[in-house]
């Protein structure tokens, strides 16, 4: 893939999910460092794909990837109390329920 146009795309995916995955798991540093060295061994398996629509298939997928890691994946950790969990969001995983969401469907 050194030669792809779709390099800076790739790269730009792997430091997004990097990024994301930090977000996610900051509170717990080993789960981060487990996440990274995933996602960074997903990553060289498929660096010597050329093909631009498997290339693209997985850019998609990296997207996908990141959007969980953003929205999906919430931290839970053990209180003193037994069997109590205090769960970790961001401010920006929290949905509006108060404002409807416009209707992107095509009226066709």
């Amino acid at each position: 893939m050194a030669t792809s146009p779709l390099r800076p795309q790739v790269l730009g995916a792997y430091r997004k999910l990097l990024l994301a995955s930090r977000l996610a798991f900051g509170k717990n540093t080993e789960k981060d460092r487990i996440t990274a060295d995933h996602i960074r061994q997903a990553f060289m398996a498929n660096s010597a794909e050329t093909d631009p629509k498997k290339i693209k298939k997985m850019l998609r997928a990296a997207g996908m990837a990141e959007d969980i890691f953003r929205k999906q994946v919430y931290e839970l950790t053990e209180t003193d109390t037994e069997g109590t969990y205090r769960l970790h969001y961001r401010q920006d995983q929290l949905i509006d329920l108060r404002k409807p969401k416009p209707d992107t469907r095509s009226s066709t």
